[in-house]
């Protein structure tokens, strides 16, 4: 009984003189307890904080996706609506009159049908354009009006020799029309009016020849029924076979970017 009071006393007596280094040492426990026990709680909000940034950000996925189809939709409405007016305005365009002369029974006849004279061969009449001209015709389904119209035959000494650029409305020009309102009628490609250029037979001599080249081009502004604005551009060339080309003589349609256009 008195060995363990004595040992009591030993130890009350060592906790006496090293009270301040248990402290220290229990002081510390606690602030490494403190410490995990703060590190867990961090994880654990980190890992709620991931999880709400990925529901954020699913459901701002979905939003986008939805804003994205939604504008996908709108986007192909308007399509569709301006496939559809486009489906049903006026198309003003140019096309190329047919030309002789012909090649009939072994001979060169002029569109009327006379013959072509030796003299005429000689002077390679047969390789010259008869008519040169065009016809303007509405291939849509409402009304339009043309608003003005140019157009120009240029014989120029390189098969490349057309300004990049078109300088429309200058002057000289075969055909110089700055304002006009000519009613041309809806679907009636039959019943187009023709253009007629006049180009003396000696100026088109070097295009028979293939030393000078020979084209058409201009311009016609237009509006539709909608008093919507259009144009359309044109150019055509005058094409001389060489041996062994099969395409036959005749305008086609040719030219510079910029020069074939319709809106």
């Amino acid at each position: 009984m008195c060995q363990d009071l004595w040992t009591i006393f030993d130890f009350l007596g060592w906790l006496r003189t090293n009270e301040r280094s248990i402290a220290i040492w229990l002081e510390g426990f606690a602030l490494v307890a403190i410490f995990i026990l703060e590190l867990v709680e961090y994880r654990r909000q980190g890992r709620e904080r991931i999880e709400q940034h990925k529901e954020s950000a699913a459901q701002m996925a979905i939003m986008r996706s939805q804003a994205d189809a939604a504008r996908a939709n709108a986007e192909a409405a308007k399509d569709n609506a301006e496939a559809l007016k486009n489906s049903e305005r006026a198309w003003i365009l140019v096309r190329t009159l047919r030309t002789g002369p012909y090649r009939r029974e072994g001979r060169w006849v002029w569109n009327d049908g006379r013959p072509l004279t030796m003299a005429d061969t000689l002077r390679n009449e047969h390789l010259k354009p008869e008519l040169i001209g065009y016809a303007i015709k509405n291939y849509g389904r409402t009304p339009g009006w043309v608003t003005s119209h140019w157009c120009d035959a240029k014989v120029v000494e390189e098969i490349n020799g057309l300004p990049s650029t078109p300088n429309y409305f200058s002057s000289p020009a075969s055909i110089f029309i700055p304002k006009c309102d000519d009613l041309y009628a809806p679907y009636a490609p039959r019943t187009g009016r023709k253009t007629i250029i006049s180009i003396p037979s000696d100026h088109l001599a070097p295009v028979s020849r293939r030393e000078s080249f020979l084209y058409i081009y201009g311009i016609i502004t237009y509006r539709d029924a909608l008093h919507g604005e259009h144009e359309t551009r044109f150019c055509f060339f005058w094409h001389i076979p060489s041996p062994g080309d099969l395409n036959p003589k005749g305008f086609y349609q040719e030219g510079p970017e910029g020069y074939n256009k319709t809106t």
